[in-house]
């Protein structure tokens, strides 16, 4: 997936671009993104030398950015399903109350949604330095 991004700010190594919301999302309206029109900002290494306020190219591999997604969303959204499923069986099969047994297995749901985040955050480096899912600026635009 190949976008076209303003360069915003030049780091040392890195530049943080600019990309307008891309015509495949459509009115999606899946993320903050789509809903509200916004911007996208994102880091790549700055191997091509830009300079601040440079129209830029940039390469996001289709596959790593599905997974990416499949990391950042699907692992959450399983953990709050399974923190939810797995006490409200267990805990009924043991014959507490209903009403005991929605409260557990809500809290347990949300708890360990809120682990999840913080798990993915804590490797959120290991991703960064991994280089696998990092943009790739490929020209600068004249």
């Amino acid at each position: 997936m190949i976008e076209t991004g303003r360069v915003v700010e030049v780091r040392k190594n890195t530049v943080r671009i600019l990309v307008a919301r891309n015509a495949a999302c459509g009115e999606c309206g899946a993320c903050q993104v789509g809903r509200d029109n916004l911007n996208l900002i994102i880091t790549a290494d700055n191997d091509l030398g830009a300079k601040k306020n440079d129209n830029v190219l940039i390469e996001l591999n289709t596959e790593n950015f599905l997974l990416a997604s499949a990391i950042f969303y699907g692992i959450p959204l399983f953990a709050l399903i399974a923190g939810i499923a797995i006490p409200y069986y267990a805990l009924r099969h043991f014959g507490y109350s209903n009403n005991s047994v929605q409260l557990i297995a809500s809290v347990s749901g949300l708890l360990l949604l809120a682990v999840s985040y913080i798990l993915i955050k804590s490797k959120e480096s290991d991703f960064r330095n991994m280089g696998r899912f990092k943009s790739k600026m490929i020209k600068i635009i004249e």
